[in-house]
């Protein structure tokens, strides 16, 4: 209610399957609401609901996701409170916000944005700078070697545990 009244904003967020919502503007009224996941809608359309403790109507798509491994498929359930988009324009703006998610999760899991060792605030943005430039450069080596972050950080983890390895033969026999 806040994005849409205070900022005057549209939205698209994802939703949970056990989120309570009503199908038509009666049931609303009648206080009969259903959980999303018992509702009959096919994956890769929309429809108008109405969720349970807000006021106005929104738009509900389902989106489709097989797993590569068992052939299983899992739901993605997003609402907007633009109810003019379509199905394609609803996932085309939630594909761009999921870059976003992507970029914070790498940058706190794989370069430990949070764990900034230091008090001193120009330390705090040096620390800052330099995990973003870590990103950049890890954006590169994904861009070439056509893998994901996380399958970057453990390829430099085994070289490095590789040469540790390697150094502490060498201290041995010397």
């Amino acid at each position: 209610m806040f994005i849409e009244e205070e900022l005057q904003k549209k939205f698209v967020c994802p939703i949970k399957s056990n989120r309570k919502i009503a199908l038509t503007l009666e049931e609303r009224n009648k206080g009969r609401y259903v959980n999303i996941s018992t509702i009959d809608i096919e994956g890769g359309s929309s429809r108008l609901i109405y969720l349970e403790g807000y006021e106005n109507p929104l738009r509900i798509i389902k989106q489709v996701v097989k797993n590569d491994d068992d052939g299983e498929s899992t739901y993605l359930y997003l609402v907007t409170n633009d109810i003019d988009l379509s199905f394609d324009e609803v996932l085309k703006i939630y594909k761009r916000r999921w870059k976003i998610e992507e970029y914070h999760k790498s940058l706190k899991q794989n370069l430990k944005i949070e764990h900034s060792p230091t008090k001193v605030e120009t330390s705090q943005r040096n620390h800052i700078h330099l995990s973003v430039c870590g990103f950049i450069k890890l954006e590169k080596l994904r861009l070439n070697y056509k893998m994901n972050h996380f399958a970057i950080k453990e390829k430099i983890y085994i070289e490095a545990l590789k040469v540790a390895y390697q150094k502490v033969g060498e201290l041995m026999v010397a």
